[in-house]
């Protein structure tokens, strides 16, 4: 998982993440490296990187109060001597 892997661990050593539940709502595709900060039409409620199998997914700004719900906080601490085996 990208997020765990960068994530920044505190003066502990230990990496947080928030995980939320999500509406996504109708999605448009947001082409990679695009500056779109804001849906191209009222009849989207979010983006992604690929409409068949998305893979990231923007949530937008003026949405975010109604459409995202935080659920857990997970706190894990990397095994220093294989990064690769985190925890997901």
């Amino acid at each position: 998982m990208s997020s765990a892997r960068t994530s920044i661990a505190d003066s502990d050593g230990m990496k947080h993440m928030l995980l939320c539940r999500l509406i996504l709502g109708k999605s448009e595709l947001i082409p990679f490296g695009s500056q779109i900060d804001l849906p191209t039409s009222p009849e989207f409620d979010s983006g992604v990187d690929c409409i068949s199998s998305p893979g990231k997914y923007i949530i937008w700004e003026p949405y975010m109060i109604a459409v995202v719900l935080p659920v857990f906080i997970v706190s894990f601490k990397e095994d220093s001597l294989n990064p690769e085996v985190c925890c997901f």
